[in-house]
């Protein structure tokens, strides 16, 4: 089983990376305040990490995790951050930038497939299907004339954020359970 504490802590962080990656495509005013309210949101979240950890008694590493796991975790994982690069260097090379937070987004949600089954953690599959749902309503909205680019992007990012974020909340209940 994945160890509840670093599912809370790599979600809320990514979270807030996807959360600052979409206030850029924001203007002054909206931009700064939402990236203030990012801050909070991911603070929050540490700190409810933090006290439920200091509550719960020491254990023992978990000694599940073969190197067989973790081998395939470190592919899935290496896999996702190639696949990234790619769609960066390809939607660039393209001149095709403004599809790189929705087409990202996609690569995420791949990689929370094979990783809830390494882990058995099924709640991996929802986040990787939330995802999904955020990218393909980006790449769907980008055919709407009536929308900016920067719109695209920023929901894009906002939505793989709010998914990441409730994922990282999602864990403190049973961390807090365990």
């Amino acid at each position: 089983m994945r160890d509840q504490a670093s599912g809370i802590v790599v979600m809320c962080v990514f979270g807030a990376v996807w959360w600052a990656v979409g206030c850029t495509f924001l203007t002054a005013p909206a931009g700064p305040i939402l990236l203030a309210a990012g801050a909070v949101v991911t603070l929050l979240l540490l700190a409810a990490w933090w006290r439920l950890r200091r509550t719960l008694p020491a254990s023992a590493p978990d000694q599940s995790v073969t190197a067989g796991v973790s081998r395939r975790f470190a592919a899935v994982n290496a896999a996702e951050w190639v696949a990234i690069a790619l769609v960066v260097i390809g939607a660039r090379a393209v001149d095709h930038a403004e599809l790189i937070p929705a087409l990202v987004c996609l690569v995420v949600c791949v990689h929370f497939f094979p990783l809830a089954g390494l882990f058995d953690v099924p709640r991996d599959r929802l986040t990787g299907g939330a995802l999904v749902i955020v990218a393909a309503a980006t790449l769907i909205t980008m055919l709407l004339p009536d929308l900016s680019a920067a719109t695209d992007q920023a929901a894009a990012s906002f939505g793989a954020a709010l998914v990441l974020w409730a994922t990282s909340s999602s864990w403190v209940g049973p961390f807090a359970r365990a």
